[in-house]
Formats: C-alpha cells, sequence, structure tokens
C-alpha cells in the first residue's frame, strides 16, 4: 500500500527539480546578450578591395545597449597589426533594417482587458510607433502570419499604416502554429538591397504547445545563424514564467541569443516602444584609412574608442591579404638606336642626335590592388640615368649625350610603391650605333677678324720670302757641270736599293690538340658583366668534330647543357672546309646568341673571343691558333733609267 504513494512522491519531486532548473536558465543570462558594463565596439564589416585604401563599418553602444551616435575621428584609431593607424574619414551611414513582423495567431488573441481586445491593443502600439517613428528611407516591412506572408519588403509610412489597418483576421478561427514563424526566417534568407543592412523580427505569439518545442528551438538555431535579432511578445498570464517555465523558456532563449528580449503581454501591460529596439539597428559607422601592411599574409584589425578617458577595443578581426611589389615591364622596348651628330660650329661643338629617347613602361600589380606610385627609375648599363617622382610614371626619359661610341647598353626598370615595395624588370640589352663625330674645318673654324689676321701674316710671309730669295748668294751649278759630275766615276751617285725584310713564315704547330674551345662561362643576370666574365675552370669543350650538336638530350646532343633553358637539340657548331668555324640555331625557345645578337637556323661565323649563349649558359669561342695580321712592307721607289 505504501509504493504507490511513494512513487507520486517521486513523480512530485522530478517535476519540481525540473521546474527549478528552468526557473535558473531563465534567470541566467545568455553569454551572447552580455555587453561590457560601459558599453562596446564590434566590427561589422570589412572591405579590402581597394587595398591600400581601406574601409570597415564598426557599431558601438553604451551601456544601455543604444548605439552611440555622435563618435569623430579624433576618437578613433585602426590597430592594424597593433600598430595604431589615424582615420582618413568617418561617416555614420543609415543601411537600413529589414523589419519582418510575425503573428501566430489563435483565439485567445481576442481575450478582453478594460474591453479592448489583445490584438487590438496591439495592433494599436504598432500603430503608435509607425505614425511616430516614420521608416527610414531603406527600411522595408514584412508582414506574416498563420496563413503565410502577407506582404514582402514594403517601403513608405504610409503602406505600413495601411497594410497594419487591413490586417483583422477572423481570431475565432485560427489555429496556433510555427508556419508565421519560419515564413519571417525564409524572408531573412533573402539577400538585401545592402549587406549591412540589418535584421529585426517581431514575433508576437501565444504559448507553444509541447509538442512543437523541439521545432521552436531548431527554429531559434536557424535565427542566430541568420543573425536576426528577435524580439518575443507573449501573449499569456503574468504567470506564466512561474507557472509554465517550460513553455516560457525556448522562446526567452530564442530572443535573448539574438540579441533581444522578451516581455510577457496579459493584455493590462504597456507595450515597449518598437524604436528602442529596432533604432540602434539602422546605425553604423563607415571608417577609411590607408593601410601600411606590405606583407602578404593574414592580418589583423580591431576598432579602439577613446571616450571620457575610457579606451573600448573591439574583437580583432584577422583577413587574408596578398601583398606583392609593382612590376614594371618595358612597353615596346627598341632593339636599336642609330645616333648622329649636330654640325658643329666656332660656338658649340657637335652634339649626339636625338638628346634624349623616352622609354615607356607598364607598371603591373599582380596582387590585384593598383596603388599610387613613389617613383620610376631607369637604370643604363647599372647606372641611374633617369628617374620620376611624380606623374607620369610610365614615361622615363634616356639621356643619349653619353653615349658616344657604338656599342651595347643594357636598360633596366625600377618601380616603389606608396607602400615602399618594390621590383626591378628584366635586363634589356640595346645595340647602339653611333655615326663618326664631324670636325670643324681650318676654314670654318675662322672668324672674320681671324680671316683678316691670317691674310695679313700670308702677305707678310710672302714678302719676307721673296726678300730672302734676293738675297741668296750662292752660286747655281749650270748644267755642263752637273752632266760632268753624274759621268765621272768618283762623283755619279750610284742607286743602292733596299732590300725588303725577308718574311717570317707562319709558325705551324703541329699539335693533337682541337682547332677551337668553348669556354663554359659563371651564370649572371647581369649582362654587362658576362662580357667580361672569367671562364669557369676545366669547363672547356673541345671543338675537334666537323660537326657538333648542344643540347639538353644526350639521346640528340654530343654536348649536353642540362638547363631549363636549353631545348633537347639546341644548336649546332660546324667548321667550314676553310677551317673557320659557323653557329647555328636548332628551332630552340630560347634561342641561341652571337654577341646579344640572335642566331639563326642559317648560322653565323664564330670569331674568336665571341661571346655565345646557348639559352642561358654562356661560353667563350676562342681559337687555339687565332691568326695574326701581317704587316705591310715599306719598298723604296726606284726610277728607270733611260
Amino acid at each position: 500500500m505504501a509504493f504507490p504513494r511513494q512513487r507520486g512522491f517521486l513523480s512530485t519531486a522530478r517535476r519540481l527539480c525540473v521546474s527549478l532548473l528552468v526557473a535558473v536558465l531563465l534567470i541566467w543570462p545568455a553569454p551572447v546578450a552580455a555587453q561590457d558594463s560601459a558599453g562596446s565596439v564590434r566590427i561589422t564589416t570589412l572591405e579590402a578591395e581597394s587595398f591600400p585604401q581601406m574601409t570597415l563599418y564598426f557599431e558601438s553602444f553604451d551601456e544601455q545597449g543604444q548605439f552611440r551616435n555622435g563618435l569623430t575621428m579624433d576618437q578613433i584609431s585602426i590597430l592594424e597589426n597593433n600598430v595604431s593607424l589615424a582615420l582618413d574619414d568617418l561617416k555614420q551611414v543609415e543601411p537600413g533594417v529589414q523589419m519582418i513582423l510575425a503573428y501566430n495567431l489563435n483565439p485567445t488573441f481576442a481575450n478582453r482587458s478594460q474591453g479592448i481586445s489583445r490584438f487590438a491593443a496591439i495592433q494599436t502600439a504598432l500603430l503608435d510607433w509607425a505614425a511616430a517613428n516614420p521608416p527610414g528611407s531603406n527600411d522595408d516591412l514584412s508582414l506574416a502570419s498563420n496563413t503565410g506572408l502577407q506582404t514582402i519588403r514594403l517601403r513608405g509610412s504610409d503602406d505600413w499604416g495601411q497594410t497594419l489597418e487591413s490586417f483583422q483576421p477572423d481570431l475565432a478561427k485560427q489555429q496556433s502554429s510555427l508556419l508565421s514563424l519560419s515564413e519571417a526566417l525564409d524572408l531573412a534568407t533573402d539577400p538585401n538591397p545592402s549587406a549591412l543592412m540589418k535584421r529585426y523580427l517581431l514575433y508576437i505569439t501565444p504559448l507553444p504547445q509541447a509538442g512543437s518545442l523541439d521545432a521552436l528551438k531548431n527554429l531559434s538555431k536557424r535565427a542566430g545563424q541568420l543573425g536576426v535579432r528577435v524580439d518575443v511578445w507573449l501573449l499569456a498570464p503574468a504567470t506564466a514564467a512561474d507557472r509554465s517555465p517550460e513553455l516560457v523558456a525556448p522562446l526567452k532563449s530564442m530572443a535573448e541569443q539574438s540579441g533581444g528580449k522578451l516581455i510577457i503581454f496579459s493584455g493590462s501591460e504597456t507595450l515597449p516602444d518598437l524604436e528602442q529596439s529596432i533604432a540602434p539597428l539602422r546605425q553604423v559607422y563607415q571608417a577609411q584609412w590607408t593601410s601600411q601592411i606590405a606583407e602578404s599574409g593574414t592580418q589583423k584589425l580591431a576598432v579602439k574608442l577613446e571616450l571620457g578617458g575610457a579606451e573600448f577595443i573591439s574583437a580583432p578581426q584577422s583577413f587574408v591579404l596578398d601583398v606583392q611589389p609593382p612590376n614594371p615591364i618595358f612597353l615596346a622596348p627598341p632593339q636599336s638606336m642609330e645616333l648622329s651628330w649636330t654640325h658643329p660650329s666656332r660656338e658649340q661643338a657637335a652634339q649626339i642626335v636625338p638628346a634624349s629617347m623616352v622609354i615607356r613602361a607598364l607598371i603591373e600589380f599582380s596582387d590585384g590592388h593598383p596603388r599610387t606610385l613613389q617613383a620610376t627609375r631607369l637604370y643604363a648599363n647599372g647606372e641611374l640615368v633617369a628617374e620620376n617622382q611624380t606623374e607620369p610614371f610610365d614615361r622615363l626619359t634616356l639621356p643619349l649625350s653619353a653615349f658616344q661610341q657604338s656599342g651595347t647598353v643594357v636598360l633596366q626598370l625600377e618601380a616603389i610603391d606608396q607602400l615602399g615595395l618594390s621590383r626591378k624588370s628584366i635586363q634589356l640589352p640595346v645595340e647602339i650605333s653611333v655615326a663618326p663625330k664631324p670636325n670643324l674645318s681650318f676654314f670654318e673654324w675662322l672668324s672674320r677678324d681671324q680671316w683678316l689676321i691670317a691674310g695679313a701674316c700670308a702677305v707678310a710671309l710672302l714678302v719676307l720670302v721673296t726678300v730672302l730669295h734676293r738675297r741668296r748668294q750662292a752660286p747655281s751649278i749650270n748644267r755642263v757641270q752637273k752632266r760632268r759630275l753624274e759621268r765621272d766615276p768618283l762623283t755619279q751617285p750610284v742607286p743602292i736599293r733596299n732590300e725588303p725584310l725577308p718574311r717570317v713564315a707562319a709558325h705551324k704547330v703541329a699539335s693533337s690538340g682541337p682547332p677551337a674551345i668553348l669556354h663554359r662561362l659563371p651564370e649572371n643576370d647581369d649582362l654587362t658583366a658576362a662580357l667580361h666574365a672569367t671562364p669557369i675552370p676545366g669547363s672547356q669543350i673541345a671543338l675537334a668534330r666537323r660537326e657538333i650538336t648542344l643540347g639538353s638530350d644526350s639521346k640528340q646532343a654530343i654536348i649536353v647543357i642540362d638547363l631549363p633553358s636549353v631545348d633537347p637539340l639546341h644548336a649546332r657548331i660546324y667548321r667550314a672546309p676553310d677551317g673557320s668555324f659557323y653557329l647555328a640555331d636548332a628551332g630552340s625557345i630560347a634561342g641561341t646568341w652571337v654577341n646579344f645578337a640572335p642566331v639563326s637556323a642559317r648560322g653565323t661565323r664564330l670569331e674568336h673571343g665571341d661571346l655565345v649563349h646557348i639559352g642561358r649558359a654562356a661560353f667563350r669561342f676562342e681559337l687555339t691558333h687565332p691568326g695574326q695580321q701581317s704587316r705591310p712592307q715599306v719598298v723604296p721607289y726606284e726610277e728607270e733609267r733611260s
């Protein structure tokens, strides 16, 4: 007989424990809704597409959870990777609010208090709010009920009022369900006109049915994922939280987890002002600054607010940014230049023409973030010859007055951006051909006054020669005496023929060595340095065959050069019948070059000391016995005797 009474006691105790646990959960504040007692700062959106010009949006709330208006630039700074930066601009903008009113109707909405139904009291509060607080230009209103969506994204205060007034459902026929809440959350998934636009859901409902609590929890979780703030107006007795905590708890949890509130309306209480909940959602601050990030990778940002001697710092937000130096590229560069001289005069020496040439450049930002440049530079043979620190950065003037002899000049570009990042272009060899320098003739060199002086000197010299000629007293030898002297064996001049020195025969060395050698040179990106590079010891290649193939594939080439820029069969060196050597390209990609000039498949003759490039592999061609130029012999002229 005692067992049934004990079971009843245990059942009552379990129900009491569950009720106490639910009550504790209702009293305990939700962590998401908790705020700093003095306020908070929160980053909502970051825009880095225009880097280094950065934009972020943030909110600041006071201790009552109300939006802080009127913040100024001197109160806000950006912590960029823990480095404090000042703002370039700060604006308070109003992106608007998407408001969704969801009615979960049932016959209890018709219950009256002081002669006014609950539904009428709610409608009056909503209409008064709409009249006192016209929606912003970007706000919109949607209405959902037990039968689905009634209006979608309606704008304008007049339309709002008309929609609310015309909504008069038959409350006696309504059956409570979660359809309106589900439809409202479906609508919240649609993209807003602006990513900054926030969503607000007012859910007006009676106590949920016990069988719908699991579905209600799922919808509550979905609201949190969508970032929708939910306020709940619960139509129930004032003691519902104590008498039915298991039914009130899911609604309270949904509101608090989204940052909203739950109020219980029995019909006699004063409904809260909606503007207290919606106003903080309308405003947001737009902050702009110039970033100083100069390295790729994960970056961190935070907003610091200094207000009344206190500091408020937002939670840091991480993002990944790719930052690369600017890449300068030659745009339609010259392959060669021909220079001449101006005609000189007594006042001015001959000058190189043209005096300069414009080198065009294309500045590429491979990271996708075009930005301002500090400078662009032009180098010639490794020396800085031009620099632009203002626009135009894509045109640099190369002075040509220093190039007075034919040769090769190596050009290179450099670009430096506003972050201090810099990069140089590839080296570009350009052949320069300079005409012989003209000189002034003696007659062009003389001025008018100098002509007069020269004429006077010539007349004086002529007079002097005449006087000296007349004063000569030496007797002359007549023709008869001259013939006697020529016939006299003792005085007759004897012509002596100067024998030319015998030519030294070319020294022929019977040697078993190769007639020519290729010396491997060290790799160097500086083309100027390659002209004077020292061969790598022990790297010579003997050219003893009639034809030698060069490449990276040992099956196709006799000489194997293991470099990425060398094709399997890259080039051929062959010896002509006269003993000269020729180099021909075999259709390679990187090309074959002699003294920086490209070699075709027809080939070009190699001279002693030529610089040869097989792709990027550099060699110097040398003959084992280079020929010597013979010196000219001087033979005295001998008159023929009659």
